[in-house]
């Protein structure tokens, strides 16, 4: 997805927290101007397969940036 934003300086953070699997992507870098392409599609594929793992995300993007977060229940 940050390749698709045009993304430069991704930062990749995984965690374990309060039996939770913690993975962040960020970039200042990326831009979200290909909302509607491959970009769009891919964030609605990250949204549509992260319930099958029982996941939850928080994607935030706009001209300054991606976040994105998915927390995987470790139990």
């Amino acid at each position: 997805v940050v390749e698709l934003a045009g993304g430069r300086d991704t930062m990749i953070h995984l965690d374990a927290a309060k039996n939770k699997l913690v993975l962040k992507l960020q970039d200042a870098t990326a831009s979200a101007n290909n909302q509607q392409g491959a970009l769009g599609e891919a964030i609605k594929d990250i949204e549509k397969r992260a319930p099958l793992i029982n996941a939850e995300t928080d994607i935030q993007y706009d001209q300054k940036g991606i976040d994105i977060i998915i927390q995987l229940p470790l139990n």
